[in-house]
């Protein structure tokens, strides 16, 4: 999985590595391209059956802003503005997304800003760069735990996230034949896990247990 050419699943995860693209905010990607079959040649052994790359929008794609509130506490606001400063394009977003939930004990806060700008230089020179960055708050009861009703370990799970990735795309046409590219990418994943654990009875109990990935 890519978000503007950086790869953001990882690969240490024993849940897959697969990526939530669910604590994206949907209207700042423009579009997705998929290709299907064994692409681990060219993007590495993750990308056993094909590769998802997730395009956020940029300069040409307008400006707009969305504002949402519904029940059970739910409320998210985001915005976006596309055009140019100064001979450069410019797309930025930003979002807010707060979810009490209809469950007691279910929290969850995203966070996000995203940046893509580009432009040309020395004639037939392009240079591209994507910023992005979101942080999310969660807490629930643990699974299998019986959840509000029956739950006897009355303490929740939490989870803590810091994501950032930053792409940058350099290309120039030499003699008019020849183009050359660079790219550096990187991708920060930050997360904090902390379960009370649940309580013996129909299963055999699981004890507290913590999880700090970088």
């Amino acid at each position: 999985v890519l978000i503007d050419g950086v790869q953001v699943n990882d690969p240490t995860n024993t849940n897959g590595g697969s990526y939530d693209t669910g604590s994206l905010e949907q209207t700042h990607i423009g579009r997705v391209e998929t290709i299907l079959g064994a692409m681990s040649p060219v993007y590495g052994s993750d990308a056993l059956s094909g590769v998802i790359n997730l395009i956020t929008r940029g300069s040409d794609s307008g400006s707009d802003v969305s504002v949402e509130t519904g029940t059970d506490g739910y409320d998210s606001a985001s915005g976006f503005y596309g055009g140019s400063i100064a001979d450069i394009g410019v797309g930025l977003g930003a979002h807010v997304i707060d979810d009490d939930g209809n469950v007691e004990g279910s929290d969850y806060k995203s966070r996000g800003l995203s940046g893509k700008f580009s432009g040309k230089f020395a004639g037939t020179g392009t240079a591209g760069l994507s910023l992005g960055y979101q942080s999310i708050e969660s807490t629930s009861f643990p699974q299998d735990s019986g959840g509000p009703g029956l739950a006897v370990i009355r303490e929740l799970d939490t989870r803590d996230i810091q994501e950032a990735r930053a792409g940058l795309d350099l290309g120039y046409v030499l003699a008019g034949r020849w183009q050359t590219g660079l790219q550096g990418i990187i991708y920060s994943r930050d997360e904090d896990y902390a379960s009370p654990g649940i309580a013996g009875g129909v299963l055999d109990g699981i004890p507290p247990n913590t999880a700090d990935t970088t």
